[in-house]
């Protein structure tokens, strides 16, 4: 599979990004999930924020907090689950490796991934992925914000 790469930019990616930055604090690669409170995320990302647990042996990542943004649009709840027990993110599957080339990479990352779910007006679904860490090097989590491009209503499908 292919993750398509894209440059931070947005709002909202950059204002993640940013606070990303503020907590990180000198001498660190990533923060510590701890140091990320909601109470000081900015307010327009929160509802479309995600926190996702790594886990390893095999590679997996479990859903913690999903946003409510992101939960409107896939209506499903997958707090709790890991990627490869939802089928259209398993592997093989651009989510899955969206997630695991950022663990590998050690580095935020952003990405245009395809949507796939019930509402008929998403046309756009952009990902920043900020690793979250123990402070030694090794990645806990991600703070995932999600970008949701909608399509105007009265707009026809390219593809139809």
């Amino acid at each position: 599979m292919q993750v398509d790469e894209i440059e931070l930019s947005g709002k909202p990616f950059v204002a993640a990004y940013d606070h990303w930055r503020k907590i990180c604090g000198a001498g660190r690669r990533f923060p510590r999930p701890q140091d990320l409170d909601p109470v000081e995320m900015p307010r327009p990302i929160l509802g479309s924020s995600e926190l996702v647990e790594v886990l390893t042996e095999p590679l997996d990542f479990r859903y913690r907090l999903i946003g409510t943004a992101i939960y409107e649009i896939s209506q499903s709840n997958y707090t709790g689950l890991t990627v490869r027990q939802i089928p259209t993110q398993a592997p093989p599957s651009r989510m899955f490796d969206f997630f695991a080339l950022a663990y590998e990479r050690k580095t935020p990352l952003c990405a245009r991934l395809p949507y796939e779910g019930p509402d008929e007006f998403v046309e756009t679904i952009r990902n920043l992925l900020l690793p979250l860490g123990d402070g030694a090097g090794k990645i806990l989590m991600f703070w995932s914000v999600v970008e949701i491009g909608r399509r105007q209503i009265g707009a026809t499908n390219s593809t139809n």
